[in-house]
């Protein structure tokens, strides 16, 4: 991404909330496919199912970052 310094941050007032909505989501997901694939169904699950749950939690650490870089507006690019 490149950006620049920008000075109406009021833009950015509306997807703040919403990538941080779009984190918690993804920690839901993450929350559950973590019970039921290492509780509930604990000896039906195989290792690829276990091993899929790194992608909510990448999706998680993707629009935390996000969400807080575009908190952060007035920011300068060189």
């Amino acid at each position: 991404m490149n950006h620049t310094f920008i000075n109406n941050c009021y833009v950015l007032n509306t997807v703040t909330p919403t990538y941080l909505i779009l984190c918690g989501l993804w920690a839901l997901v993450g929350i559950v496919w973590y019970v039921i694939a290492f509780w509930v169904k604990r000896n039906e699950t195989i290792f690829l199912q276990r091993v899929l749950l790194m992608l909510p939690c990448c999706k998680f650490l993707e629009t935390m970052i996000n969400g807080l870089f575009y908190n952060a507006c007035p920011w300068l690019s060189a």
